[in-house]
C-alpha cells in the first residue's frame, strides 16, 4: 500500500537496466543518487493521487489482500 516501494522499484529497475551495472558499493551508490535525480514528477504525482484509490481497495477488503 505504501508508495514509497513502488519508487524502490522503479529505482531498482533504473539501475538493473543501465548500460554499465555498478560493480562496487560506490558506484551503486552514484547511480541510486542519479536515478533518484531523475525520476519524473508526473510518476510520483500519479502515485500519490491513487492513494485514495488504495485506500479504498484496502477498506473495502477489510485490510487483506489489495493489488497494490
Amino acid at each position: 500500500m505504501n508508495i514509497i516501494e513502488h519508487v524502490w522499484k522503479h529505482l531498482d529497475n533504473r539501475v538493473h537496466t543501465r548500460k554499465h551495472l555498478p560493480s562496487n558499493t560506490e558506484e551503486l551508490w552514484a547511480a541510486l543518487k542519479e536515478e533518484w535525480k531523475a525520476i519524473d514528477g508526473d510518476f510520483i504525482c500519479r502515485l500519490y493521487e491513487s492513494m485514495p484509490r488504495r485506500v479504498a481497495a484496502m477498506w473495502k477488503a477489510k485490510g487483506f489482500y489489495v493489488k497494490y
